[in-house]
């Protein structure tokens, strides 16, 4: 025992770092456990999740489609879960772009099972599945389909022409939509109309874009309101006045937007815009 305590006495700062690397291989170890430990729980809990994914009856599946869209009917349910590659690719054309009418002040905007129709600054919702589509073309090459459309209004035949009949979003010279019931405007053909991304503001001087809270902002939200309601506007001009109202801190103003026709030519349309200065936000009307 002496001949011991001798040895780690001369040796001191030898046996002090084979404790030190005593101490960090086991506690090295042991955090390589744990970390295992918790890698293996991880593995165990996704594969009892996916167990219990695989285990879930008919039932609980649509009762967990219902919870997620609750406004859609079973029937249209139904349509969507049953969708052929052709009416998928019809439904990308639709929600691809605004469909308008009346020199664009009236629109039709698609995603996967809703449409919000907008007549006279109004937006209505309303659910669709598409439950039945005939693809066709005419004597002249140009595609013309017939789609039953499932709504929350009822069932109503949609027709959807294209002019160069590839269907295509990108080669479409052009595209119409139409029904007899479906819409508000009944028989009236909706033009398809790619949105200008930033339309051009023009008119505005250094006193008026500083109570409007500068350019870039009322571009970028006059442009996204136009994108619903004129998709066709290509720039918007100043009136020239301009109204503050100090007990609501509020600037309002009007603009010209100069509208593409949905025939040759064009035609404007006056927009009325309200900044509200505390919050920074903008409200737009007709």
């Amino acid at each position: 025992m002496d001949k011991f305590k001798k040895i780690v006495t001369e040796h001191r700062t030898a046996a002090l770092i084979c404790l030190f690397l005593l101490i960090v291989f086991i506690g090295g170890s042991a955090m390589s456990a744990v970390n295992v430990a918790h890698h293996r729980a991880d593995i165990a809990a996704q594969q009892q999740q996916q167990a219990e994914e695989e285990q879930k009856t008919d039932e609980e599946k649509q009762q967990e489609k219902e919870e997620a869209d609750p406004d859609l009917t079973d029937t249209q349910r139904k349509a969507i879960d049953n969708y052929d590659d052709d009416t998928k690719a019809f439904i990308e054309t639709l929600s691809a772009s605004v469909w308008s009418a009346n020199n664009g002040t009236d629109t039709l905007q698609f995603t996967g099972h809703t449409y919000t129709e907008t007549v006279n600054g109004k937006a209505t919702e309303h659910t669709y599945a598409v439950t039945r589509l005939e693809k066709g073309t005419d004597t002249a090459g140009m595609e013309i389909d017939t789609a039953v459309f499932e709504t929350d209004t009822g069932t109503h035949v949609v027709r959807y022409t294209c002019q160069t009949g590839t269907g295509e979003v990108t080669d479409t010279l052009s595209a119409t939509l139409s029904s007899g019931t479906a819409f508000q405007l009944q028989d009236t053909d909706y033009v398809r109309q790619d949105p200008v991304q930033d339309i051009t503001v023009e008119g505005l001087n250094d006193e008026i874009t500083a109570l409007l809270g500068g350019t870039d902002n009322l571009t970028s939200e006059l442009s996204k309101w136009c994108a619903a309601y004129y998709p066709t506007a290509s720039t918007a001009t100043w009136n020239g006045t301009a109204t503050i109202n100090y007990n609501e801190n509020t600037i309002t103003t009007a603009f010209t937007l100069a509208v593409a026709d949905t025939t040759p030519g064009s035609g404007t349309a006056t927009v009325s815009a309200t900044y509200h200065r505390a919050e920074g936000t903008y409200e737009f009307g007709l």
